[in-house]
């Protein structure tokens, strides 16, 4: 089942996203009605921007003719071939490899019920000298109850504004660990402390979470680019009672010559569609990244399959579109204004992508 078998973004172990393993032909039989659905409406994989605009390295969609191979085979019985390729091997330490540094967060009681604001804490790598992070990976250690964390240089509110202008590092809903290419790295300084934000939700059961980041480092005299993460945000939200395509938008202008990377965008539960466009200095327009169907559960990062020139001046918009309707079935209530806010049943319109200064 090559097809089948294919793994999906953010799924680390068999069953730790995905409601039923893939990893036998029995699984599938049993599943057969779901896998056909998921697969014919394009749901599985989850993969949401649209063929229209850019062309992507990691780019998770099933072709028509694998598809179609799918649905015969289903049709037909499901008969097992003659020759089954070898059993996924799923990595159940660091994704990223061993790391170079460990560094614990302190631990924390997560309450069974109840509402927890953002927790910050500082961790500090004692670096006696400047480094360059190739590979980070944010370790949840209790999941059940951990929604993201998210890991900034220079304090909560400094540069990166508690994660509304960028991030150093994250763990996000169905995203896999910050993992560059050789030549890529972002910069982390010597005596430089590293502030985590972590984000619980209550799940009726009390936790004890003592999650960590694991750091791979560049081999020295390789890095040619340093990458960013910034973002085009918002927080003067406000989305009426009952409004079914709410637009909120967000801009962030380069000031050098920059290569785009890739993208990520994040709202909550009312989001329902969200576009990356530039504008150039010349005043011509780009659609850069459309998702028709944002879904809060899988904020994928979407790697461009080339890095994009973006000239000294050029603006990104983000838009962000909100259903805040009764017909959303996430929605939380339906007859509220939404204004920004930290929790998933306020909302956020946050367009985060990466970049390097410089020309290719």
């Amino acid at each position: 089942m090559p097809i089948l078998q294919r793994r999906c973004q953010g799924c680390h172990r068999p069953g730790e996203i995905a409601p039923f393993a893939l990893m036998s032909i029995d699984h599938a039989k049993k599943y057969a009605k779901r896998i056909r659905e998921a697969v014919t409406t394009r749901r599985m994989p989850p993969w949401h921007a649209s063929p229209e605009h850019g062309e992507w390295a990691n780019d998770a969609r099933l072709s028509d003719a694998e598809i179609a191979t799918i649905q015969s085979w289903i049709d037909g019985g499901m008969k097992q071939g003659g020759s089954a390729p070898a059993a996924r091997q799923f990595t159940s330490g660091w994704q990223i490899g061993k790391p170079d540094m460990v560094l614990k967060i302190p631990a924390f009681k997560v309450q069974a019920e109840g509402t927890m604001p953002y927790r910050y804490v500082t961790v500090d790598p004692k670096l006696k000298e400047d480094v360059w992070v190739q590979a980070i990976e944010v370790r949840p250690g209790a999941r059940p109850v951990v929604h993201h964390i998210l890991v900034f240089t220079g304090g909560a509110q400094g540069e990166f504004a508690g994660g509304l202008n960028g991030y150093f590092g994250a763990m996000v809903p169905g995203e896999e660990p910050m993992m560059l290419p050789e030549g890529f790295a972002k910069k982390l300084k010597a005596g430089e402390q590293l502030t985590v934000q972590l984000h619980y939700n209550a799940t009726g059961e009390a936790y004890s979470d003592e999650s960590s980041i694991g750091l791979k480092f560049a081999r020295k005299g390789t890095v040619k680019k340093e990458v960013h993460t910034r973002a085009a945000s918002s927080m003067t939200i406000g989305i009426p009672p009952g409004a079914a395509d709410h637009a909120e938008t967000g801009t962030f202008r380069f000031a050098k010559d920059s290569m785009l990377l890739s993208f990520q965008a994040h709202m909550h539960l009312r989001g329902k569609a969200f576009r990356y466009e530039a504008t150039y200095p010349d005043g011509k327009t780009e659609i850069l990244l459309d998702m028709p169907d944002y879904d809060f559960n899988w904020q994928l990062l979407y790697k461009l399959k080339k890095p994009k020139l973006m000239p000294a001046g050029t603006t990104i918009k983000a838009t962000g579109r909100f259903d805040n309707s009764k017909n959303n079935p996430a929605n939380p209530d339906p007859t509220k204004w939404v204004r920004f806010g930290e929790q998933t049943w306020e909302e956020m319109m946050i367009g985060y992508f990466d970049y390097y200064e410089g020309k290719e």
